[in-house]
Formats: C-alpha cells, sequence, structure tokens
C-alpha cells in the first residue's frame, strides 16, 4: 500500500508541472485570466529575426517587423536594411512588394507570399500564436499559465509549436522565442521587441 502512495505521489507531481487543454470553440481559453487579455490584444507591433527553413529551399533569415491593427496587418521582412518583402492585409485584400519593387495583389497575404517566394508561413494563425493564446489548438501550459506548446491543424496540416522564451511587458508575459514546426518546415521567431495597446 505504501508502495502504491508512493507511485501515486510520483505521478502527480511529474503533472503538476503543466496542464493540457483543448478548446472545443474558437473562444478564448477561459482556464487562465491572461488569456482572455491576450486574446483581446488586437493593437500591437513586434520587432524581431524569422529564419524559415524549408525543403528544396535554401534557409534564409530575416528582420521581421509585424504591426497588427484589429484584423489589418503589415509586415516587413528585411535584411541588412534592405527591404525583401513588404505585405499588407486587410478587408479589401492583400498587397505584396518584392525586392524588385514590384507589387502584387490578391485576396489572402498567406496565400500570395506562399506563391511568389515558397514560404509557408500560417499568418492567419500567426496572428494569435504570437501572443501565445491557441486558437482552435491543442494547449500546454506551464504551471505560471504561460503556454509552452501548441498544436494545431491549418487547413489539414499539422502545425506544433514551442514557446520557449517569455518576457514581461506592460504587466502580460508574451513570448520572446517560438518554434513552428510542419512536416519539412520550420520557423523560428526570436522577438526582441514588443509594443502594444492594452484594449
Amino acid at each position: 500500500m505504501n508502495q502504491l502512495r508512493f507511485y501515486l505521489c510520483f505521478i502527480i507531481m511529474g503533472l503538476s508541472g503543466c496542464s493540457l487543454l483543448q478548446p472545443t470553440s474558437k473562444e478564448p481559453l477561459p482556464e487562465f485570466a491572461q488569456q482572455t487579455q491576450l486574446a483581446e490584444l488586437d493593437h500591437w507591433q513586434i520587432k524581431g529575426k524569422l529564419a524559415i527553413r524549408q525543403a528544396k529551399q535554401k534557409p534564409v533569415a530575416l528582420d521581421m517587423h509585424w504591426q497588427q491593427q484589429g484584423e489589418q496587418f503589415h509586415i516587413t521582412f528585411t535584411k541588412l536594411f534592405k527591404t525583401v518583402l513588404e505585405v499588407k492585409q486587410d478587408k479589401f485584400g492583400a498587397w505584396l512588394r518584392d525586392n524588385n519593387g514590384e507589387e502584387h495583389y490578391a485576396a489572402d497575404a498567406q496565400l500570395l507570399i506562399q506563391h511568389l517566394t515558397g514560404w509557408v508561413l500560417p499568418l492567419n494563425q500567426m496572428q494569435q500564436w504570437v501572443k501565445g493564446v491557441p486558437l482552435d489548438a491543442t494547449a500546454q501550459f506551464d504551471d505560471q499559465g504561460n503556454v509552452i506548446n501548441i498544436d494545431a491543424i491549418v487547413e489539414q496540416q499539422p502545425w506544433h509549436l514551442t514557446l520557449a522564451g517569455h518576457t514581461q511587458s506592460q504587466g502580460l508575459t508574451l513570448p520572446s522565442n517560438l518554434s513552428l514546426k510542419n512536416n519539412d518546415n520550420l520557423l523560428k521567431l526570436k522577438i526582441y521587441e514588443w509594443t502594444f495597446e492594452q484594449p
């Protein structure tokens, strides 16, 4: 009996450091108060570095400046202070300017980037993921309520995210180091600056 109690205590201690939760709708997870705050945060900017590794393509490392205003976003990718790609998305559609200065238009920025560069960037989901909000996903939390892993299905493709670092800003804990993997695609995002307006 004592041995059984020992094993039960060991299992409970092992599970106490994290929790696995799966939302059943598109609503923010209610388990931690900060999740609601982060989900409602829709005016923000991040600056960081994005590394893209994809099958049959040369690895790319870029500086990234992402500005989010509600459902609209403006992302600039640069390398050595030169703009490589600039993309905007609003309710009317997507606009992209490439490194030759040519402009392109489509209904969706994510598909436009993939068509022109081959990069698979789940931008529609990343609007929440970069904040640590696991919308329509299975999430694993640490004991402080911070998301540390996200598993999601995007257009019938599995994505696994690891959030290896967090930073404090204006009373919120936000991701600073993310890894996104989908089959042979790997994205590594290091965020070194967060700016946002509290809702």
